[in-house]
């Protein structure tokens, strides 16, 4: 199973460990205080209605619709007044939308002057809204809401996947960097959207990430307190902790984090350059600035607080001449 998975369906155990190895460092340096709570909640995806891009309605009248008949675009028209075409889904408003510009253009030869340009005119302002149906097709839809959230309750979901995330994201990614975008193109995103069901929840991989990020930042700020004048009994107690908890315990686990959510991270990055329109959303686009950009980031972001880690500890370990891979002389001094 994935660390994907395992996240999703108990405690997260990564997080476990860098509480119990952030306790153990701040007992010695600051009398067991402890900072901040690791929240990781600037890394949640935004509430739907805050990723959601408003799209205007443009109903075709009785009249222009009885004028349609005959054609595929009056059949298209009727689907989206029906009670069922009311509720469509983002993709599915997708798929429509697409095939309805489509069939607009064919249809436009056989409509009289006035209705011709009376119906041009509307599928020209839909053509313009396309990129904002794309975009609701792929942030406010089920599938990468259900995909980022924080764990997912059907253990029918944590079964380990045909294709990667890492594929299935790429492939959408792929789909959305066609261009021109039609209707095929729309139901090939509905398909490799549909792949995202079948994956272990990225959520809970990005809430870790962010999770040892804050724990790492804290243990270097509780390190950088320590100015050692020789090896003590501090400095030993230190060194104690870690090689038992970091290097025994911790810094495999932030291995596998970052090998398994770096690529996860990249691939949203990407579809989300894909998808982006003209604007979007302040919310979603302070979430591409958080999580997803390769600037500033939380790739970016961990990356520095686990170098910050290592560099916070060099001190202590030089002069306890306990620098991992470098043998010990045996010097110690007495605390």
């Amino acid at each position: 199973m994935t660390l994907a998975a395992a996240l999703a369906c108990g405690p997260p155990s990564v997080s476990e460990k860098l509480e119990a190895y952030h306790a153990a460092v701040g007992q010695i340096v600051a009398s067991g205080e402890m900072g901040r709570d690791a929240d990781p909640a600037a890394v949640r995806l935004p509430a739907r209605r805050d990723r959601r891009i408003e799209v205007s309605e443009h109903r075709v009248g009785l009249f222009d619709f009885l004028a349609l008949q005959g054609c595929r675009l009056g059949v298209l028209v009727g689907e989206r007044n029906s009670q069922l075409g009311r509720v469509m889904v983002p993709v599915r408003r997708l798929v429509y939308e697409s095939e309805l510009l489509e069939a607009g253009d064919a249809c436009l030869a056989g409509l009289g002057e006035r209705r011709r340009e009376e119906i041009a005119g509307i599928l020209e302002q839909k053509r313009d809204e396309l990129p904002q149906h794309i975009w609701n097709a792929v942030w406010v839809g089920g599938e990468m809401e259900g995909y980022l959230a924080s764990m997912r309750g059907d253990p029918a979901f944590l079964v380990d996947p045909e294709q990667s995330a890492e594929g299935v994201l790429h492939e959408i990614g792929r789909v959305l960097e066609r261009r021109p975008f039609g209707s095929r193109d729309a139901r090939d995103l509905e398909g490799a959207l549909s792949g995202l069901r079948g994956q272990p929840v990225a959520g809970a991989l990005v809430i870790g990430m962010e999770r040892a990020r804050i724990h790492l930042e804290e243990i270097s700020d509780l390190l950088g307190r320590v100015e050692p004048a020789g090896c003590g009994r501090t400095e030993r107690r230190l060194v104690e902790v870690f090689q038992r908890h970091y290097v025994s315990i911790v810094q495999p686990e932030l291995v596998e984090l970052d090998r398994e959510a770096g690529p996860i991270v990249d691939g949203l990055a990407r579809v989300y350059r894909a998808s982006r329109p003209a604007s979007v959303p302040a919310s979603m686009q302070g979430f591409y600035e958080t999580v997803l950009s390769p600037r500033g980031g939380l790739r970016s972001g961990y990356r520095a607080a686990v170098v910050r880690h290592a560099s916070s500890w060099s001190p202590t370990l030089v002069a306890c001449e306990a620098i991992p891979g470098q043998a010990s002389t045996g010097r110690r001094e007495a605390g």
